[in-house]
């Protein structure tokens, strides 16, 4: 059969090679993958034709990419040079991706390990990421290539130790944003140790300039950008977070709520919609503690879901049906969750993270613990929202209000 051995192979693998691979883009690349997908589903052993190693230099990025996935795919482990070769000179993301892909599928873990050493950068890199993607490296090991010289590949072992230790390469708090007054700025290396450089001037950090003394405050619009720095040498890619001062709102007007004398429905609040006043909006945003756990421009906190644009996002009838009864549909990402720790107590919040070894939850003051997980003894998530609902605390007038207001930013 086609899927078989045999002069019938050999003629299909000869027509391949001799006119498959020579007609248009299309046809290249479906000759590239029919005879990968020949050997690798007939469980063949026979090397992949000659013209396979040859598309690795296409002048088409395409072609290259298929080139790498079919060696991979018809695990040929005599292509290792080949395609290390290729892989130090490839300049095409999705190419260099199939690359290192290929790599991991042909190349056993000791020739990965060595290829660690190998002189060319980007193979240093591709090694380094097979060997990450498989599972295969231990934190001492990344943390020797923190030093490469290739600093990709550095950034890459610099960005895994940070995440495995919970972090990005650089922890930005707060991340940028909207601030009235002022604002104090705290950067905590991800990797340890490392120094951070910062610029507010918009030039590069560089080496030679002073380390971070935190806290940064800042009292008018800033662009920061800030670098990692281990030994002197640049780590990763330069982190940019720009936080712009705006004029500071008055309080709004005190407003006295009048719980409803039964619960409000949806049909009610809709019915007044065309008629509500949505100057009202934020002074009952304050006033019924919306405040506390949603943001809406630069006012609020972070515990909730952003309202900012909702007006753009959203309608009419989902923000009211979620005031009501928020429980109904809750916000991806926005569940109450429970962590029981092993000193018997515990922690509840929203999940913010998981990276590596830990864990990061909000609380509702809008403060981040991070927990390690093995700490952790058990969690729970609650179907029902933190958010209370709002059908016995707003009357429907002021529902509507309230709604109009959101709609409007």
């Amino acid at each position: 059969g086609v899927w078989g051995s045999g002069p019938q192979v050999a003629f299909i693998d000869a027509w391949f090679s001799a006119t498959g691979s020579k007609l248009s883009a299309n046809a290249r690349l479906q000759s590239l993958r029919v005879v990968a997908h020949r050997i690798r589903e007939a469980g063949l052993t026979t090397p992949l034709p000659a013209f396979v190693s040859a598309a690795l230099a296409d002048r088409d990025p395409r072609i290259r990419f298929t080139a790498f996935q079919s060696i991979g795919q018809a695990r040929q482990p005599d292509l290792v040079e080949a395609a290390c070769a290729a892989a130090a000179v490839e300049t095409d993301r999705v190419a260099y991706y199939a690359a290192w892909q290929a790599l991991r599928e042909i190349a056993p873990r000791a020739v990965l390990l060595r290829q660690l050493a190998d002189a060319r950068g980007a193979v240093r890199r591709a090694a380094l990421l097979a060997l990450l993607d498989a599972g295969a490296l231990d934190e001492p090991a990344v943390r020797a290539l923190v030093n490469d010289p290739d600093s990709a590949t550095a950034g890459l072992a610099g960005l895994w130790l940070a995440q495995r230790s919970g972090n990005t390469l650089i922890v930005m708090e707060p991340a940028g944003g909207d601030f009235t007054d002022r604002v104090r700025v705290k950067l905590t290396p991800g990797v340890k140790p490392a120094s951070i450089r910062y610029t507010i001037d918009g030039s590069e950090p560089q080496a030679k300039q002073p380390s971070v003394k935190p806290p940064l405050e800042f009292t008018s619009t800033t662009t920061l950008k800030a670098a990692l720095f281990i030994n002197g040498k640049k780590v990763g890619n330069t982190a940019v977070a720009t936080y712009r001062k705006v004029e500071a709102l008055p309080p709004p007007a005190a407003l006295t709520l009048t719980a409803p004398s039964s619960p409000v429905t949806l049909a009610e609040v809709q019915a007044l919609l065309p008629q509500a006043n949505p100057d009202r909006g934020r002074p009952l945003f304050f006033a019924a503690g919306c405040v506390a756990c949603h943001r809406v421009g630069p006012e609020g906190g972070a515990f909730g879901p952003e309202l900012t644009g909702l007006g753009a996002r959203g309608n009419a009838e989902r923000v009211i049906k979620s005031i009501l009864e928020p429980s109904a549909d809750l916000v991806e990402g926005f569940a109450l969750r429970t962590f029981a720790l092993q000193d018997g107590t515990s922690v509840a919040g929203r999940l913010v993270a998981e990276q590596g070894p830990t864990v990061q939850v909000m609380g509702p003051d809008g403060r981040v613990v991070t927990l390690r997980r093995a700490d952790i003894v058990r969690q729970e998530s609650s179907p029902i929202s933190p958010m209370p609902p709002f059908d016995r605390v707003l009357a429907a007038g002021d529902l509507a209000d309230l709604v109009a207001w959101l709609m409007g930013k």
